[in-house]
């Protein structure tokens, strides 16, 4: 599959930082996950910020369930989103780079925490206070992340920060077109919103640890980075204008621009090194207006150690890189630089990438006329490091000396991490050691019950349970009686991931063998979008009757409190009757009759008993006679009017009704052998179709019914649910609890977790005490066509500045609409006619920009309907 052109990334502005997804660009991007099951991006992540799950969530809609999953793993989630080397990291173990390209989990991540802030949601909380204080010295990723997590805990905590403002190596080390102060601040808020003190421009100096534990520190975090930029002693280093990256950067932050423009603008840059920092630096001079910017780096192209996205970047900007070699001497010219000497280098033993592996190659001396030279190879400890504390000790490089756990040190009370204990290293191995350094401090201050793990399952706020027919449901979502309710095994395991219930799959007697044939279902796809429906021949269970009581007896031993409904499908009365007595007497706490299902091969069953209402009472009535636990009656959306039907099994004793079962359809049909799918053998059948698409047609037939005052039965709704919000919109036209099938089959018992999550959020948001206050909300709104008040029409009103010319609204306003669009060719836009706009807004569904949509409805005051003209 060929994948999208890059955009360039030219840096015009160096403190324009560019904008993330938007929301319909992210659930795009989203969309295109393929959910693996052990989650590769999720295993390389090393702050476990956990990407297969928070992308789950996205693509189900469950967006802040999303937000909550990163903000909880990682305090500084979309900050990482936005520096770390995503495709070294997480993204390069996705699986879609083996059919495309992998998932932008970076950029999903930095739209995730944006959104956050745009709608005012803050999943984080204060942990219950407690007494004991904790230092962290340094306000980088580790101090501010070990910060956090001892704050949700509970634990008074402070950061000291040496320099003006907080943040670290992310304010300093980070040019603002690839992080901005506005940015880094609204992330650091959200420390500061746990209860986190940072104390800035607050050096702590000599023995400054062992003095803030004689203050009543009960524990002290070292996070202070590595501040002592490294220079290379060749001929010329001293020289005026020859920096080091560390301050160039720090420099262009601290406002300090003019200087370094100076030393740039019009004049050309020598950076020795080749990570990311030198690109950062490199791209920075581009865009103060360097004529010309070389980076020169020992590593060959596919060893040099910037990100991709960086080093794209700089190529992007026009900067040469020039692998493979190094700088000799600095020429000067009165005191200042005037040029560099070098050559080329080739390493002495392979994959060593230091200095002193490198050696020249003959005859490969080069000379480059340039005014300035930053070097950007790295940095130590500050001067003073060892004064810290006399009781932890220190490598020869003046690194921290840490136990094997790389957090402790040698006293009990003082821990340290980031790059003072691993040298430089990337932001997000930093904020993993201040995690873990957060579980170290917890358990040395006796605090082993607080379980700082990484996040897998949502804190619901609501109650989700709801009674319908005097059973009580733990969550309103359940199993289908399907393929997905086979067995008590996968629905215990169902149950577990949050199911409040399960539709068993349909009983029947044995003397019937079910064999269901093979294939027995074929897929619908739409454009990009997978199992927009599903075609199905399969029949009701082909196990023993006497394995499917045993199952259901398990289920309800092991899970009492959920509840287990016994799907029946008898071929007389008789089996009606005997069916439901043995059901009832295993435990079933509910009956569901399938009067439903499309394509039995048995006649006088499912679908063909749902057609004729004299049987559905007769059934309904003989298995009331036998059983007192509450029945359903399932009805078959194959019918014009379901209410009728849905009356006659009321008449019967029905306690409630379910709908829809599938719809008889067929999906695709073989355009070589002429076989309708699934092709069994070369034989095709109209039969059961189910999936997303059907959910508009299921969704009419549950507010029929529910605005029956007549009926007046509780639902249970079903078809083409994947989302919580499928869910609640099946709540909203009547439905007491829903089923599902297919959004399984599609993504796994998963999918409820993220169902529940977002019904929870959303009762939250809306201020719903329970589930049953949204049963049926829709149902005032909903009228009878004739009931629009017509003296009120519109307009399709359209933003103009944010169309990017394709055509589509012209095309279809010209071809399907009221010809209300003429098109300006050389301006590229539609041009409207609004006295001729039927405000039919079919132009608005086929137009690509979107949130907010570009083409809008506006009611117009004393508009007449627009009727068109006659031909001529």
């Amino acid at each position: 599959m060929k994948s999208a052109k890059r955009k360039s990334n030219r840096v015009e502005n160096i403190l324009d930082m560019k904008k993330g997804f938007d929301l319909s660009q992210a659930i795009i991007e989203a969309s295109r996950c393929l959910l693996c099951y052990d989650a590769p991006c999720s295993q390389e992540c090393p702050a476990d910020t956990d990407p297969g799950t928070f992308i789950r969530k996205l693509r189900l809609r469950d967006i802040k369930g999303a937000v909550r999953t990163i903000k909880e793993n990682n305090i500084l989630g979309g900050i990482c989103g936005i520096v770390c080397p995503n495709e070294k990291l997480c993204q390069k173990a996705c699986s879609a780079t083996e059919i495309d390209r992998p998932i932008e989990i970076g950029k999903l991540q930095r739209f995730l925490v944006e959104y956050a802030w745009e709608t005012g949601f803050n999943p984080l909380r204060k942990g219950a206070k407690r007494k004991q204080k904790v230092a962290i010295v340094g306000s980088g990723p580790a101090g501010l992340s070990c910060a956090a997590e001892l704050a949700k805990a509970g634990f008074n905590v402070t950061v000291f920060e040496s320099k003006e403002k907080p943040g670290g190596v992310l304010r300093y080390g980070v040019p603002e077109f690839r992080l901005n102060s506005e940015f880094l601040d609204r992330e650091l808020e959200d420390v500061k919103k746990l209860g986190v003190k940072i104390k800035c421009k607050s050096r702590i100096g000599a023995k400054g640890v062992d003095n803030l534990i004689k203050k009543g520190f009960k524990a002290v975090f070292i996070a202070t980075g590595l501040w002592n930029p490294y220079k290379i002693k060749i001929p010329g280093s001293d020289l005026k204008n020859v920096t080091t990256a560390t301050e160039f950067l720090e420099f262009v932050r601290n406002g300090n621009k003019g200087k370094i423009t100076r030393m740039v603008k019009n004049k050309n840059v020598a950076i020795i090194g080749g990570g990311s920092v030198a690109m950062d630096v490199a791209n920075t001079c581009k865009g103060l207006g360097a004529k010309k910017v070389y980076c020169i780096c020992l590593e060959s192209l596919a060893e040099i150690p910037a990100a991709k996205d960086d080093l794209e970047m700089a190529r992007d900007n026009f900067v040469i890189i020039k692998p493979q070699c190094q700088v000799t001497e600095i020429i000067g010219e009165r005191g200042r630089v005037a040029g560099v000497k070098g050559n080329e280098t080739e390493w002495v033993k392979p994959n060593l990438f230091i200095p002193s592996n490198a050696r020249p190659v003959s005859g490969t001396e080069f000379d480059l006329e340039v005014n300035t030279v930053v070097m950007a190879i790295g940095s130590g400890p500050e001067a003073g490091i060892r004064d810290l504390s006399s009781k932890i000790k220190y490598k020869r490089n003046n690194l921290i000396t840490t136990k094997r756990d790389g957090i402790s040190t040698a006293d009990k009370k003082i821990f340290a991490g980031g790059d003072i204990v691993r040298g430089s290293a990337l932001a997000v191995e930093a904020l993993a050691d201040g995690k873990e350094a957060a579980k170290k401090i917890i358990r040395s201050l006796g605090k082993e019950n607080i379980q700082l793990t990484r996040r897998i399952k949502m804190d619901r706020t609501k109650d989700l349970s709801i009674e319908m027919c005097g059973i009580r449901f733990p969550t309103p979502f359940l199993l289908s009686s399907s393929p997905v309710s086979n067995t008590g095994e996968m629905i215990g395991r169902a149950f577990d991931h949050g199911f409040g219930g399960v539709a068993y799959k349909t009983l029947g007697f044995d003397k019937i063998k079910i064999i269901h044939p093979a294939p027995r279902m074929a897929k619908y796809n739409y454009e990009d979008k997978k199992l927009v429906g599903l075609q199905n021949v399969e029949q009701i269970t082909d196990r023993p009757l006497k394995d499917n009581l045993r199952d259901i007896k398990y289920l309800k031993k092991h899970w009492p409190k959920h509840v287990v409904i016994a799907s029946l499908m008898g071929f007389s009365e008789y089996e009606w009757v005997e069916l439901a007595k043995m059901a009832e007497g295993i435990g079933s706490d509910m009956l569901e009759l399938n009067f439903s299902c499309p394509h039995m091969t048995v006649e006088g069953s499912g679908m063909k008993v749902g057609q004729a209402f004299d049987l559905i009472e007769r059934f309904t009535a003989a298995v009331r006679n036998v059983v007192k636990i509450p029945i359903l009656a399932k009805m078959t959306p194959n019918i014009t009017d379901m209410t009728e039907p849905a009356l006659f099994a009321k008449k019967g004793g029905a306690d409630g009704i379910t709908a829809i079962n599938t719809v008889r359809a067929l999906t695709e049909i073989g355009l070589d052998d002429y076989v309708p799918k699934p092709n069994v053998a070369g034989k095709g059948a109209i039969s059961g179709y189910s999936g997303p698409a059907v959910k508009p047609i299921g969704l009419r037939f549950i507010a029929e019914m529910a605005q029956s005052s007549e009926l007046n039965l509780p639902l249970v709704g079903c078809g083409g649910i994947e989302t919580w919000i499928d869910a609640v919109e099946y709540l909203l036209c009547g439905a007491s609890v829903v089923q599902m099938t297919t959004g399984v089959i599609h993504y796994g018992h998963r999918i409820v977790e993220d169902m529940c999550e977002g019904l929870s959020d959303f009762m939250e948001e809306k201020g719903y005490k329970g589930v049953k206050d949204i049963v049926g909300k829709a149902l005032p709104h909903l009228h009878p066509t004739d009931a629009f008040d017509l003296t009120r029409q519109g307009i399709a009103e359209f933003d103009l500045d944010r169309c990017i010319g394709c055509g589509q609204c012209y095309i279809v306003c010209q071809d399907a609409g009221g010809q209300s669009l003429e098109w300006d060719s050389e301006k590229r836009r539609p041009v409207q006619d609004e006295e001729k706009c039927l405000s039919c807004m079919i132009c608005s569904f086929i137009c690509p920009v979107d949130n907010p949509p570009m083409i809008t409805y506006k009611e117009v005051k004393n508009k007449k309907p627009v009727i068109p003209p006659v031909s001529k």
